[in-house]
């Protein structure tokens, strides 16, 4: 009985409503009893049911993807826009591949699609794998610690995405659905930039409220989407079968919104396809007024983009965010550089930051975005050659340039039927090799991209330049049992997907949450938010540093509150100190490759130093040093060393460390001459070592780069007091208060100078305000008792303030 029910499912069985199968009778099978018939036509009927049911839900996973992507954000992650694009894709395409495997396993076979171009798929996915397995942090090289784009994980989901496009609208009738559903949501994310454009953000709160956000990504990538889309939309222009004014204003309006964005590049490549259009029409001999008049209207907008100034942009008065990239040519150093330490598999998937710290030029220095990390290069392609090497470089360079020239075949078949679709196909696959190779993508133009892979290959389908064959799945024999074993180690490999996806993406809501509450000043709930966000991913290097972080805030708030040293082994203070080295340890041995993680262990040692703790300077200074041999020219690290020494030398009163101090400073200095910080905190140095005049120097430095800092201000005043130059600590005091009327510190030196002038009244008036803003001061109420008594006001104060080793209120200044 049961192998007569395998014999007559397997020849009834349709294959999700692709094309009809051969039917069977019931003479064909062996001899069996009268009930048979009945029951084996319920039981096939049956399975034929649910296997179009799988098949169906798998396509609408890929439609629903394509309609909510471009448009897909939800503020609960630190990234709002990328992190929850990655959620969607990822979960979506998993869920249509498992749907996919149930509908192949009820239908007893699968399709499959052969083609010299996805053999080189599957090879780039192959060295994306080795690249990271070797590199220095597999963890972050294939899932990531952020929204990188270049992960294995990200890859793997991209081509199978493209995959599952092929399988499932390789035909004309579902390649215009997943069009039509791609063009909709592209049609909402559209509306929505013109509605934040145009204020409707003034409603919500953080970056909603900015004129230039938009569901893409930055300000330049909604031009670079925009254009894609324009891009797709235009062949069916051109088409009296999908002539449609639904089509032709979206179009229209996408032209406008890149105008209001105005981004020359994407006005090139749009002017530079208007011209490929015209030239194929003309070529296929299909010129008419519509093809005409439409194709000079977009090589129209392009020259208006390119040459009006933004104009348009003018006009509307959206401000142009400031968006900074790396050049090709630094890219290209960093890539000959990293190429020189791993030739042929790079540095691992998702590198791209860690390369920048390492190779970063040192005149980057000199400009606002010196402490900026950028995640990727001058274009996606350069970026994968210092990050997968040459042979990864050249892989996917090889299938983009292959899977280009079958999508131009495809859309030039003089044997195609379906011309406007597999042209629309050679337009997306086009235009994103062209952004791939000019742009700095995020992740939301890199799905993009593979939504055009995905186009082409269903085009090379449709154009019939790939074959598609069935393997039949459950044959006799070991044979048999080793393809369900293949097929439950896929559903396996999709539960898995399942899972390690939704754990990122709750870890990621948590720690975001984490963020907030350290922002507002509660330590207790950023701290459960943080560890509830290392439960759900352990093996992310980004949470191990902020519990470190979180860990040395509580360890400052024992010892502000005044514990003697003795005591605070007694406290919980032990616990807080070894849960920040554990973490930070923990965060280096999951990122060796991310200088802030050394960086970050290098300042709890630092805090210990202060505190007597033996060996803490020695600590310090070496986990700098292994931060300094990943990012050398990073000025930061050497105004740590700084600190550290100054820090010793304020504890053991040795001037020798003082001297270490300022060379550090000074190397610090050498790297970016305009580091306010650094001429700030030197100045300090020079004041300890009793050198006022070099001290007064330096302090100057710092206020003329920074006019406004009014922590440079306050330094610069307050040297300015302690060698009795009054008129000049009173200019300087005075614009620190202009700035910030709540500088307490500032506005106690400032009533000082008017005491030590003979202006008891403003002195007072001075007072009066520090005493408002830090009510129960005892010293301030002394002062100003002397004061109006007319005494002077630091009378029977035991300690004056410029011999303290901090200022005399506690403020956050």
């Amino acid at each position: 009985m049961i192998r007569i029910r395998r014999i007559f499912m397997r020849r009834t069985a349709n294959n999700g409503g692709d094309e009809e199968s051969k039917m069977t009778t019931i003479e064909d099978t062996t001899i069996v009893d009268a009930a048979a018939p009945i029951v084996e036509s319920d039981g096939a009927a049956g399975l034929i049911t649910q296997s179009d049911l799988f098949y169906n839900l798998s396509r609408k996973c890929i439609l629903l993807l394509a309609l909510l992507f471009p448009f897909w954000f939800f503020p609960v992650t630190t990234a709002p826009v990328l992190f929850n694009k990655i959620f969607l894709v990822s979960i979506l395409v998993i869920t249509s591949f498992v749907f996919y495997i149930a509908h192949a396993i009820l239908q007893g076979r699968v399709k499959l699609v052969t083609h010299k171009v996805f053999a080189m798929a599957g090879a780039v996915i192959m060295i994306w794998i080795v690249s990271a397995l070797i590199s220095q942090q597999t963890y972050v090289s294939l899932f990531g610690s952020g929204p990188e784009a270049t992960t294995v994980l990200n890859v793997l989901v991209l081509f199978l995405m493209a995959t599952m496009i092929m399988l499932l609208f390789g035909e004309p009738e579902g390649y215009i659905h997943l069009v039509r559903a791609l063009l909709t949501g592209f049609a909402v994310a559209l509306l929505l930039s013109v509605f934040f454009s145009v204020g409707g953000g003034q409603f919500f709160t953080g970056i909603y409220k900015e004129r230039a956000f938009n569901t893409i990504d930055t300000w330049r990538s909604a031009a670079m989407a925009f254009g894609f889309y324009a891009m797709i939309l235009f062949p069916f222009l051109l088409s009296a079968e999908h002539k449609s004014k639904k089509l032709f204003s979206a179009f229209l309006l996408s032209l406008i919104m890149m105008s209001v964005i105005n981004v020359p590049l994407v006005w090139g490549i749009i002017g530079f396809f208007s011209v490929i259009f015209l030239s194929y029409a003309i070529w296929q001999r299909a010129v008419s007024a519509r093809v005409l008049g439409i194709s000079l209207l977009l090589l129209l907008a392009s020259l208006f983009g390119l040459f009006s100034g933004g104009a348009l942009q003018n006009i509307v008065g959206v401000p142009q965010p400031i968006e900074v990239n790396v050049s090709h040519r630094a890219t290209l150093d960093i890539a000959k550089n990293a190429l020189k330490e791993g030739a042929l598999f790079g540095h691992g998937p998702a590198s791209f930051s860690y390369l920048w710290d390492h190779f970063k030029p040192a005149q980057v220095n000199q400009s606002d975005f010196w402490n900026t990390r950028f995640v990727s290069g001058s274009s996606y392609f350069l970026t994968l050659l210092g990050e997968v090497g040459i042979l990864g470089f050249f892989a996917f360079f090889s299938f983009s340039a292959f899977l280009w020239w079958w999508s131009f075949r495809a859309a030039t078949s003089p044997l195609n039927e379906h011309r406007i679709i597999t042209l629309s196909a050679f337009t997306a696959v086009s235009y994103t090799m062209v952004m791939w190779f000019l742009f700095p993508v995020g992740y939301t133009l890199v799905a993009f991209g593979f939504f055009a892979i995905g186009f082409g290959m269903a085009a090379m389908r449709i154009s019939n330049l790939a074959h598609t064959r069935e393997l039949t799945l459950f044959r006799e024999g070991p044979s048999g049992f080793v393809t369900a074993l293949l097929l439950v180690f896929l559903i396996i490999i999709g539960a898995f997907g399942w899972y390690h996806v939704s754990a990122r993406y709750v870890s990621q809501i948590a720690f975001a949450r984490g963020l907030a509450a350290s922002g507002k000043g509660n330590v207790d709930l950023a701290e459960r938010r943080v560890n509830q966000a290392a439960r759900f991913d352990s093996r992310n290097n980004i949470y191990s540093r902020a519990r470190s972080q979180i860990a040395i805030l509580r360890a400052q708030n024992f010892v502000s509150a005044n514990v003697a040293p003795s005591d605070l082994l007694r406290t919980q203070f032990v616990d807080v100190l070894s849960l920040a080295i554990n973490s930070g340890q923990q965060s280096i041995r999951l990122s060796p490759l991310n200088f802030e993680n050394y960086q970050s262990l290098g300042k709890v040692y630092e805090f210990l130093i202060p505190l007597g703790v033996d060996g803490a300077l020695e600590t310090a200074l070496n986990y700098y040093d292994k931060a300094l041999l990943l990012a050398p020219t990073n000025p930061m690290l050497w105004k740590d060393k700084a600190l550290s020494y100054f820090a010793e030398a304020r504890r053991s009163g040795n001037r020798d460390f003082l001297v270490k101090s300022e060379e550090a400073f000074r190397k610090s200095i050498e790297l970016k001459p305009n580091y306010t910080d650094a001429h700030f905190l030197l100045a300090q140095v020079f004041d300890a070592m009793g050198n006022q005049t070099e001290a007064i120097r330096r302090a100057e430095a710092a206020a003329i780069l920074a006019p406004n800092d009014t922590g440079a201000l306050f330094q610069l005043g307050f040297l300015y007091y302690r060698t009795n130059k009054f008129s000049d600590a009173e200019a300087i005091l005075q614009r620190a208060v202009e700035i910030n009327s709540n500088y307490s510190n500032a506005r106690y030196f400032l009533g000082l100078v008017y005491d030590r002038t003979g202006r008891k009244n403003k002195a007072v008036e001075q007072f009066e305000k520090i005493q408002e803003l830090n009510p129960g001061n005892a010293e301030i109420k002394t002062i100003l008792a002397n004061l109006r008594a007319g005494r002077p006001a630091l009378e029977s104060i035991t300690t004056p303030p410029e011999r303290r080793g901090n200022p005399p209120l506690n403020e956050n200044n």
